[in-house]
């Protein structure tokens, strides 16, 4: 087995060197290149500093013997003594709601972690780690609380990104929000920001660390349907309407397919994919539908059919994003009895 290094991430003020061979790039190394060592050379390596060191983290993958690589290569941390590495911002997203809002409480994984802090608690040398907006959404606009009106939120600006005002603990970056200009045509959004370690001082601006990568937050819409009906005699079998968006539609990409939730009372009449005058079947709760099956759908009355029924189905788009459940109904074209 072999572990390989990227080269991209070797620091340039310090060499890192594996049996006193320098990794540089040239220098054919023990596992027959310029990238790659025995794995049982791993504890051979050293590094040399320059001057001017900060930090490094350097990656590296194992490879077996058979060429096929570890996806998830790991990182060598290196810092000076008493030194201090930037925290990681993560990326996260979210989807609007039917209002086209997203609370950014919502996402689980809004943050950051730290090589500083591996247990990732919210302290960071003694001091909360701050956040900063970086850039900003196109497709709609951030909101903050208003700090003089309970309940209020503003809006974020351009001018805003160099307002001393834009930093935030966690929790206060968790109370912004995200209203998209048109919830009905969203194409999809992003913005970025980034995590900031003050560092054992806060009060010394100089003693901040930030991310170099900003960690970005990809907003998308959930597919949309809207609730249906049809009548028809007992007895009688009928194509359902699936028109006028009872079917859905998905605006930042496309419904890639159904599911059927909950079936209409067996007493009332029987769903089937396909007529089944022609050899449709009957449909199952938790089935998955095609966008060409949810137009092939009937429903076949019972002969006592008189009372409105119904079932549940749901949209799901191309990234797996379902809709709320929304109904069907069927409904008798008779007259409902009457009981004294």
């Amino acid at each position: 087995m072999f572990y390989e290094f990227d080269l991209v991430t070797l620091p340039t003020n310090g060499t890192l060197f594996v049996n006193g061979v320098a990794i540089n790039g040239s220098n054919i190394l023990s596992g027959g290149t310029a990238t790659r060592i025995l794995a049982s050379d791993i504890d051979e390596l050293s590094f040399t500093a320059a001057a001017g060191f900060t930090n490094a983290a350097i990656e590296y993958r194992a490879i077996d013997t058979y060429g096929a690589a570890d996806r998830t290569p790991a990182t060598i941390l290196l810092k000076p003594t008493g030194g201090n590495f930037p925290p990681d911002t993560n990326d996260e997203s979210g989807l609007i709601d039917e209002n086209g809002e997203l609370p950014l409480s919502g996402l689980a994984d809004l943050g950051s972690t730290d090589p500083d802090d591996p247990d990732n608690d919210p302290t960071d040398n003694g001091t909360d780690r701050i956040y900063k907006l970086t850039e900003l959404p196109l497709e709609g606009i951030l909101y903050r609380p208003d700090p003089d009106n309970a309940g209020e939120f503003l809006p974020i600006n351009e001018a805003f990104l160099n307002d001393p005002l834009n930093e935030f603990t966690l929790d206060e970056l968790k109370d912004l929000k995200y209203i998209a200009n048109d919830p009905t045509n969203f194409p999809g959004d992003e913005f970025s920001y980034v995590a900031i370690d003050p560092g054992a001082d806060p009060t010394d601006p100089a003693d901040d660390l930030e991310d170099a990568t900003p960690g970005v937050i990809t907003i998308g819409a959930p597919p949309t349907t809207t609730n249906g009906g049809i009548g028809l005699d007992p007895g009688t079998t009928k194509k359902l309407p699936f028109v006028n968006n009872i079917a859905g539609r998905d605006p930042d990409g496309s419904v890639a397919s159904y599911q059927i939730d909950t079936l209409p009372n067996s007493r009332q009449g029987t769903l089937y994919l396909g007529d089944p005058a022609t050899g449709g079947t009957p449909v199952f709760v938790g089935q998955s539908l095609s966008p060409a099956d949810i137009l092939n759908l009937f429903f076949s009355a019972n002969g006592s059919f008189e009372t409105p029924t119904e079932f549940k189905f749901r949209a799901i788009d191309d990234e797996g994003n379902p809709t709320s459940p929304r109904y069907l109904h069927p409904r008798t074209h008779q007259p409902s009895p009457r009981y004294p």
